[in-house]
């Protein structure tokens, strides 16, 4: 969709045209990849590309409406097949209003304008309610418009390249950086500047490496969106997900290939659904995460949750076992837990090991070969009491058959 975008600089004003939405191709997609801003699938118009971090995309909106880090350099690709240009970092960049047919505008019949007087006449101005698609066949290529009549009805501002409406008074729409704009008219290696140079996207290291074990961290319901030009969403893969895998490799897209021990199909998965499953030794020192809900959810399969467990939350203890699929029984305040590891993080082992730390670590190493957790110490006090009490009354029920001999025999004896 063209926009006119008209500021004051200099007491001087300046028109800008430019093709904010649509870019120069109408309906242009980016079908590979999502916002990772609004999840917009299908990225229309400019797709933005962070240039320091690993597969971070956003949509025009998202980037002019500052999200993500603003040091951070982008690559921007006009269209799917684009080469990519690089632009500056948007901390300190110019940057206006955009202003033009948005909702609140101004406008009356423009020149492609072929709907008789349902403007109510020539001259006559109406107001914009609404800018939106044409059947997702394009993006922002029609505006609903109310006339002063009181009619409302829909036209093209951009669908199939026609331009119904014309500027009365603009209104605002947020903010732009101008000098990331492409162009209008100009390929993309003619628009190279000090800050703008065609270039491929430089190298980024990888989020995984071949051989490290890592686990999905997202629900069932924001991977199936996230596999969307990913290797894409199958069923079956909802049962992987309290499971632990091996990267495979990297395919060249970034995407993760994961192995799982015991199954011959590998799934190909977003790396952001994954995250690294860290390796605990007996001894090391972590910190149970405070979020209650996270750690309920963690644990599911992986020893669950009572709710005595929350008073470990956000405390530090010692890893005291570590099982054969990755759970910890780790030992907090003289109790002892089996979490699963994405419950904890690594604590350093500085000012925070204190006493009563090494206190818990001795008791631990001193159970280690019965190696009950919490619930089964108590478990095992109550046992112990059960017996003595069993004993006591054995004891009292010997002594009052001694009682009842003495009393058939004749004899009392005062106990």
């Amino acid at each position: 969709m063209l926009n006119v975008v008209v500021f004051f600089y200099l007491n001087t004003v300046i028109i800008l045209v430019i093709c904010l939405y649509q870019q120069i191709v109408p309906g242009v997609k980016h079908p590979s990849h999502i916002c990772d801003g609004c999840r917009q699938q299908a990225i229309a118009g400019i797709r933005w590309k962070c240039n320091s971090c690993f597969d971070y995309d956003l949509c025009t909106n998202c980037y002019m409406g500052d999200k993500h880090d603003l040091v951070h350099p982008f690559i921007r690709y006009e269209t799917a097949s684009s080469k990519g240009v690089e632009v500056g970092a948007r901390k300190n960049a110019d940057k206006i209003p955009l202003q033009g047919i948005f909702t609140g505008a101004k406008v009356q019949r423009g020149p492609d304008w072929d709907w008789g007087n349902q403007d109510g006449g020539e001259g006559k101005h109406g107001k914009v309610t609404e800018i939106r698609g044409w059947d997702n066949e394009s993006g922002r290529s029609v505006a609903n418009v109310t006339w002063t009549s009181g009619s409302t009805n829909v036209y093209r501002v951009g669908h199939k390249g026609k331009v119904d409406l014309k500027l009365v008074c603009p209104a605002t729409n947020g903010h732009i950086y101008t000098h990331h704009l492409p162009v209008l008219g100009k390929q993309e290696a003619e628009c190279g500047s000090s800050v703008e140079v065609a270039v491929a996207p430089s190298p980024r290291p990888l989020p995984f490496v071949v051989g490290e074990r890592v686990r999905v961290v997202v629900s069932v319901d924001e991977l199936r969106t996230m596999q969307e030009g990913h290797g894409g969403w199958n069923h079956k893969m909802a049962e992987f997900l309290d499971k632990v895998g091996v990267v495979h490799r990297i395919t060249d897209k970034g995407d993760v290939r994961v192995q799982y021990e015991g199954y011959s199909t590998r799934w190909t998965i977003h790396p952001k659904a994954l995250a690294r499953v860290t390796t605990y030794n007996r001894g090391d020192l972590v910190t149970v995460i405070s979020d209650m809900a996270k750690v309920k959810e963690y644990q599911k399969g992986h020893g669950e949750w009572i709710e005595y467990m929350s008073s470990a939350l956000g405390k530090t203890g010692i890893v005291a076992h570590v099982y054969s699929d990755g759970d910890l029984r780790v030992n907090v305040e003289s109790k002892t837990w089996t979490f699963n590891p994405l419950c904890v993080t690594a604590a350093p082992q500085g000012a925070e090991y204190s006493a009563s730390v090494r206190s818990s670590e001795r008791l631990d190493h001193g159970t280690e070969t019965a190696g009950p957790s919490g619930g089964e110490c108590c478990l095992l006090c109550a046992s112990v009491m059960g017996v003595c009490c069993s004993l006591l009354l054995l004891l009292l029920v010997w002594c009052g058959q001694v009682r009842s001999c003495f009393m058939l025999s004749g004899r009392w004896w005062q106990w």
